[in-house]
C-alpha cells in the first residue's frame, strides 16, 4: 500500500500552495513588474516560475485531489512502494521547509521585494538576517526545494526537470545578474555580506 495517496498528496499541495500564494498576495510590493537585468534568459526565468506556480503546482494539485492523477501517467517514475515509505514523507519534508523558507523571507523583504534580477530601489534594504543569514538567495533555495519535493511526493518527473533548468538559469543568470545589481547597489556592505554567506545550499554553495 503506498503510504499516502493521490487525494493527501494533493491536499498537502494545495494547502502550501494557498498558504504562500495568500502570502505573496498579502505582502507589499509583490505585483510589481520591472525590467530585470540578464536580457532573455531572465524574462523566460521570471515567465516559467510564473507557469510554475500559477498553472503547474495548482493543477497538479487538484488532479491528485480528485484521483485523476492518471493524466500524468506517461510522465510518473516507476518507484517500488517500500521505496515510497521513504521518498514520499522527503518530499512533503522539502516542500515544507521550500514553502517555510519561501513565506519568511518574503514577510522580511516587505516592499523591497522585485522580481527576479530587478536592480534595487534607492528605497530597498540589504538585508542579512533571518533566511539571508542561511542562505543569500532563500527564496531560490526554496523553489529548488519545491521542485525537488514536488517530484518526490508525485513521482512526476516534469518537477524534476524545471528543477535542472531553474537550477541553470539561477546559477548562471539569474544570480550572477543580481549580486552585480546588490554590488553596484550596497557596494562593500553587499561584498563584506557575499564572503560570509553561502549562495543556495547552507555551509555547502
Amino acid at each position: 500500500m503506498i503510504l499516502i495517496s493521490d487525494k493527501i498528496a494533493g491536499l498537502i499541495i494545495m494547502i502550501l500552495w494557498s498558504v504562500s500564494g495568500a502570502i505573496f498576495l498579502l505582502s507589499p510590493g509583490s505585483l510589481k513588474i520591472e525590467k530585470p537585468r540578464g536580457g532573455l534568459l531572465s524574462w523566460l526565468y521570471n515567465i516559467l516560475h510564473l507557469v510554475y506556480e500559477l498553472i503547474l503546482i495548482p493543477a497538479a494539485g487538484i488532479l491528485f485531489l480528485i484521483e485523476r492523477s492518471n493524466i500524468f501517467e506517461t510522465f510518473q517514475i516507476n518507484i517500488s512502494k517500500p521505496s515510497l515509505l521513504i521518498i514520499q514523507p522527503a518530499g512533503i519534508i522539502l516542500l515544507f521547509a521550500g514553502v517555510g523558507l519561501l513565506s519568511w523571507a518574503r514577510i522580511i523583504m516587505k516592499k523591497s521585494f522585485r522580481i527576479a534580477a530587478v536592480m534595487p530601489g534607492p528605497e530597498d534594504t540589504l538585508f542579512t538576517n533571518g533566511p539571508f543569514k542561511l542562505v543569500r538567495n532563500p527564496m531560490y533555495t526554496s523553489v529548488l526545494c519545491n521542485c525537488i519535493g514536488l517530484t518526490l511526493l508525485t513521482r512526476v518527473y516534469i518537477f524534476s526537470i524545471l528543477f535542472f533548468l531553474f537550477l541553470m538559469l539561477l546559477i548562471f543568470v539569474i544570480i550572477p545578474s543580481e549580486e552585480k545589481n546588490l554590488e553596484i547597489a550596497y557596494k562593500n556592505d553587499y561584498m563584506r555580506y557575499k564572503k560570509e554567506s553561502k549562495r543556495l545550499i547552507p555551509f555547502i554553495y
